[in-house]
């Protein structure tokens, strides 16, 4: 109830101030697509597996639940409608899943940025099309209301909850010792690249890092999960990456 009070006083206040900053609080601007489609594109070229499986993982979900066309609420600040000849663009699933499962829209987006300017290889990347990527970038990621209200709400309720899902995280016998296990980290998705990994919550900010990939286990393509009644042997190899979700577990 408090968060829902909290959340309506912030967005009549806020109103006039999103507006005025439309594309990160309301939605990219279909002129500001075309340039961030460009990295999109690279990206995929560049991790042809993890996108195909991401996409293929939303079709399976889509034809499971059989209603509306599922898509992260964040697609909105992602290039989703422009295409030189027909005017649409194919949806790259990956960056509005990270934003959706709470990875701060900076974060994603310098993942993207990095990634794409390090492994240019036959691109030829410009400095013209790095600075108009950047141009829509510094749009998009300042003047975010939402992610303001979101580090506001952590601030209050986050170090309560972090304490009690550390304490958790300390009683769980270590899930494997023959593959390599990555504490994920809440300021960069650089993790996200390393195929075959175990991801864990991070022990300094336990709750949150579980909600995040609790939000992402239910793309099960790209992230298997361990927990009750799901272990490693039956995971393993069958996903991009699994994630050790035993806390699960604890709050049965």
């Amino acid at each position: 109830m408090i968060v829902l009070l909290i959340g309506a006083i912030v967005a009549i206040v806020s109103f006039p101030y999103t507006f005025y900053h439309f594309s990160p609080n309301w939605g990219m601007l279909k002129r500001d697509m075309p340039p961030v489609q460009f990295y999109l594109d690279h990206f995929s070229r560049l991790h042809p597996d993890l996108i195909g499986a991401l996409h293929l993982n939303f079709e399976k979900l889509q034809a499971f639940i059989g209603k509306e066309p599922l898509v992260p609420q964040s697609i909105a600040y992602w290039p989703h409608k422009y295409h030189a000849n027909t005017g649409s663009t194919e949806f790259t699933a990956l960056f509005p899943v990270l934003e959706d499962a709470g990875w701060p829209r900076h974060v994603v987006w310098a993942f993207l940025r990095d990634e794409v300017e390090k492994n240019t290889g036959e691109l030829n990347l410009t400095n013209a099309q790095k600075g108009e990527f950047a141009r829509v970038m510094q749009k998009m990621t300042n003047h975010h209301v939402a992610g303001y209200v979101s580090k506001l709400l952590y601030k209050v309720f986050g170090a309560r909850m972090n304490k009690q899902a550390r304490e958790m995280v300390f009683h769980l016998e270590p899930l494997t010792d023959t593959h390599t296990v990555v504490p994920v980290s809440l300021n960069s998705l650089d993790w996200v690249l390393r195929r075959g990994c175990v991801i864990t919550p991070n022990p300094a900010n336990a709750w949150e890092s579980f909600e995040r990939l609790s939000r992402l286990s239910k793309f099960s393509a790209i992230w298997g999960w361990v927990g009750k009644e799901r272990t490693l042997e039956e995971a393993i190899g069958r996903h991009w990456q699994i994630l050790d979700m035993r806390l699960r577990v604890w709050d049965e």
